[in-house]
């Protein structure tokens, strides 16, 4: 058992490093100019990935077999204990007869005896607490290996109103693959336990629970606000998806390879359609401590049975149809007790939303003290649409975090000309004239033939700020270069002239200089030359 946990712990360190690893290829620094395709992580890391995950659930699973192994073994020591100790002799009056100790009528069979009940741990991911009663002993079966469910007696032995136990140990058998779909299930309808009998009780305790959901039921099903544990519960026995694999397009919040369209049992119904993500706010309600714990589960639950791209579509779903306040206790869920990685997939996702919903819930994150979170969500804001860049500003703006607007501003300075181009148009329609400035002076900065292409690409206002922002902050032999660069454009490099003929008068003469050092002309083109000019 030391040994198991052992190699258990070594796998999940192994597993960390890689996941770091794998998540560096998607970090900005790492990743090509904006607009372009993210660089795609190591195949090998992502195969030696999977390989540490398999090895650390399967340790983990061994190592609650043996748990329930010795617990077993000694509950049948105790008990071959009590039954080899002498049975007390009880005192007998002397006027009643003896009886016969060997006598017994048939209907009093002889009951073995049972070992006193003692408390052991329910594991730490269920709350570490003790419960009191036997252990189980495992018994084996058919269809695999010994059976370490022991649902039965387990379910009999929970409080009232109790938390529930998932897991395999617990009695939540694993769904079935796409490729037994046609397998005979009248031997899973027998092996589940009758919900409807009298005093049955159900996986959520009680015995006065509601009848189990069927198969898909959602978290956050059409209902009205409830305690988050009838109406909006996670079901742990939710089938995959068997068209998960099909090669349709994959949409804002589900993984590639996954199917495109969303489950309307999940409840939070999308298409993978950016204009249906971002509809109409009225899908979004406030959600409840129970309901966040309840999709906490789910996900847990459909990743630990296989179903990655389905846990990880109802987490981008989640992500666009949940408060900003509640996706802070969302998040902090998953961190603490979801997949690993789940919390910062759930941030990013965040940006494909409204950019009011996206600038509401990075402050929120960042008040509720959830730095990685957030600054993942900053990073995917970087490559969010041309045409939401100008609302996404404005949305800062108003969550007060102009700063961080200014930063993105900065970082789109380096897009390629004609993604700056756009830019600056949606910009002035916008009616963001500042933000326009900070952008081309940001972009006056790149390297000169960079600057002469994204010139001749912006509209003819916009080039005429840029020129001026070129002429005043670059050196003379830098806008000599540039003049060069632009000579075949007559409108462009008029404007540069007329740019220069404006500055002060030593550094006016500096760029002339260098104009005439390269042979350049230092008058603008006859017909654009104003009569009433004169040149230095």
């Amino acid at each position: 058992m030391d040994e198991l946990l052992r190699a258990r712990q070594f796998a999940a360190q192994r597993e960390r490093r890689l996941v770091e690893a794998v998540r560096a290829g998607y970090e900005p620094d790492h990743s090509p100019a904006y607009g372009r395709p993210p660089r795609q992580p190591d195949p090998e890391l992502v195969r030696q990935l999977a390989q540490v995950q398999n090895l650390r659930e399967g340790l983990g699973a061994r190592c609650l077999e043996l748990s329930d192994r010795l617990l077993a073994a000694e509950d049948r020591q105790l008990a071959g204990r009590l039954a080899d100790r002498p049975a007390p002799v009880p005192d007998i009056d002397p006027g009643t007869p003896a009886r016969d100790p060997w006598a017994h009528r048939p209907d009093e069979p002889a009951a073995p005896p049972m070992p006193p009940p003692r408390s052991f741990p329910t594991g730490a991911r269920f709350g570490g607490d003790r419960r009191s009663g036997p252990a189980h002993e495992p018994t084996a079966t058919s269809d695999g290996p010994a059976d370490l469910t022991g649902s039965a007696d387990l379910a009999a032995a929970l409080p009232a109103g109790g938390p529930p136990l998932r897991g395999a140990r617990f009695g939540a058998s694993r769904p079935r693959r796409a490729g037994r779909k046609n397998d005979d299930r009248t031997t899973t309808a027998a092996s589940r336990p009758a919900a409807d009998a009298p005093g049955a009780v159900s996986r959520r305790g009680g015995t006065d629970a509601q009848p189990e959901e069927p198969v898909g039921t959602s978290w956050a099903s059409t209902g009205g606000h409830g305690n988050g544990t009838d109406s909006h519960r996670a079901d742990s026995t939710v089938r995959p998806d068997t068209e998960r694999n099909s090669t349709r397009p994959t949409g804002p919040g589900t993984a590639p390879g996954s199917n495109g369209t969303r489950s309307n049992s999940t409840g939070l119904v999308g298409t993978g359609n950016r204009a249906e993500a971002t509809g109409p706010e009225g899908g979004m309600r406030a959600r409840t401590g129970a309901e966040l714990v309840a999709l906490t589960q789910r996900i847990t639950d459909l990743h630990r049975q296989g179903a990655v791209h389905e846990s990880a579509g109802l987490v981008g779903q989640a992500a666009l149809m949940t408060m900003p306040s509640d996706l802070v206790g969302l998040a902090a869920l998953l961190r603490a007790e979801g997949p690993a990685g789940s919390s910062t997939y759930l941030a990013r996702s965040v940006a494909l939303g409204s950019p009011t919903h996206a600038a509401a819930t990075l402050a929120e994150l960042r008040q509720g003290g959830l730095v990685d979170e957030a600054a993942d969500l900053f990073h995917a804001l970087w490559s969010v649409s041309t045409q939401t860049f100008p609302a996404l500003l404005a949305a800062l703006e108003r969550s007060g975090q102009s700063a961080d607007g200014q930063t993105l501003l900065w970082e789109r300075a380096s897009a390629p000309a004609d993604e700056l181009a756009e830019l600056s148009k949606e910009l002035r329609v916008a009616g963001r004239s500042d933000d326009i400035r900070h952008l081309l002076r940001q972009a006056a900065g790149r390297p000169i033939k960079e600057v002469a292409t994204i010139a001749a690409a912006l509209d003819e206002e916009s080039a005429v700020e840029l020129i001026g922002e070129l002429v005043r902050l670059r050196s003379a032999s830098d806008v000599g270069h540039f003049a060069a660069g632009i000579q075949g454009a007559v409108e462009l490099y008029d404007t540069l002239l007329f740019a220069a003929d404006g500055l002060e008068e030593s550094r006016a003469r500096s760029v002339f200089a260098a104009l005439r050092t390269a042979g350049l002309p230092t008058e603008p083109a006859p017909r654009s030359r104003p009569k009433s000019r004169q040149r230095r």
